[in-house]
């Protein structure tokens, strides 16, 4: 596979971005204290954790009780959900939480097995992938009549992975936390191979985490990581979610705020924020290489020219 100028920017710069003014980001409670307050669509303001309710998320033709387990927006800003109660890939109103399936019908992401957690993310070819935790799995879905596809091998993530974002070429994954809330098992960031489907250990959480069942991933559009936890103890009873950034080199998280448990807000398991960034220009933008030979995204390669004719100034201004 060959690694543009610009992917190789991402991995050096990545790690050192500075995350600015938190954005605000959306996502679904899965669960609540009150029914009435379950399965609704929330806007976050991930620097104060205020979270403000936006609507009940429920497709209506055909009747959808959904539980949405991932988010991601696509380049025109749609945002779409992977629902884990029938397993259907669903769009959701920004305004109003209303949902509805991508192609009239449930159950169209095709998948035989119940009670998943579902990580979505959309990368700059415009894929839609999708990591499942329990068969470690990771799938291609047409966001067009919802069907999934098997990248790699059943299982071949090695690892149960509940959330997914991508950022340029790179793709990243959040572990599950905990089975009951309270035993880590993979609370890691991951690289994911979205052709091979596979995944490799970047690091753990650390100890600002505290312990969390599943989680949400996603880049905002300058490249800063974010994740968001659901959190309950051993006895199933609700704790306030954690907002974190990530470093996207050690994995390490740091705890950016807390989500106030109100009015229903608990259990966020899913996270979006932007549609997908970091990408480059399309190819050719200057013009048509003739003979046909791989160049480097002339962007990137700008960047790179700037860079070390920085440095050769510098040293050139250095007293001898």
């Amino acid at each position: 596979m060959r690694v543009s100028a610009l992917t190789l920017l991402l991995v050096l710069v990545l790690p050192f971005t500075s995350i600015g003014a938190a954005p605000i980001a959306y996502s679904v409670n899965s669960d609540s204290p009150d029914a009435n307050f379950a399965d609704h669509l929330y806007s976050i303001d991930l620097a104060t954790g205020v979270a403000t309710r936006i609507g009940e998320v429920r497709a209506l033709e055909p009747n959808i009780n959904s539980d949405i387990e991932g988010l991601a927006f696509d380049t025109n800003g749609r945002l779409f959900g992977a629902d884990d109660a029938d397993e259907t890939l669903l769009t959701l109103n920004l305004g109003s939480g209303q949902a509805t399936s991508v192609n009239g019908s449930t159950f169209n992401l095709q998948l035989s097995q119940a009670n998943y957690d579902f990580g979505l993310t959309f990368t700059c070819d415009g894929s839609l992938l999708m990591v499942a935790d329990q068969p470690r799995s990771l799938f291609e879905v047409d966001d067009a009549i919802g069907q999934s596809t098997l990248r790699g091998v059943n299982g071949s993530l090695a690892a149960p992975i509940s959330g997914i974002a991508a950022f340029g070429d790179l793709v990243y994954g959040i572990g599950q936390g905990s089975d009951d809330g309270v035993t880590p098992l993979s609370p890691n960031l991951y690289l994911i191979d979205p052709v091979t489907g596979t995944a490799s250990l970047i690091g753990p959480l650390g100890n600002a985490v505290s312990p969390y069942r599943d989680a949400g991933l996603a880049f905002d559009s300058s490249g800063g990581l974010w994740a968001i936890t659901d959190r309950r103890d051993i006895n199933a009873q609700d704790l306030a979610s954690q907002v974190l950034s990530i470093n996207t080199a050690t994995g390490e998280a740091s705890l950016v705020s807390e989500i106030p448990v109100t009015d229903g807000a608990v259990g966020f398991e899913s996270l979006a924020i932007a549609a997908p960034a970091g990408c480059s220009r399309p190819p050719n933008t200057f013009g048509v290489n003739p003979e046909g030979v791989p160049s480097l995204d002339q962007w990137a390669l700008l960047l790179l020219i700037m860079l070390l004719g920085g440095i050769g100034f510098r040293r050139l201004r250095q007293p001898t």
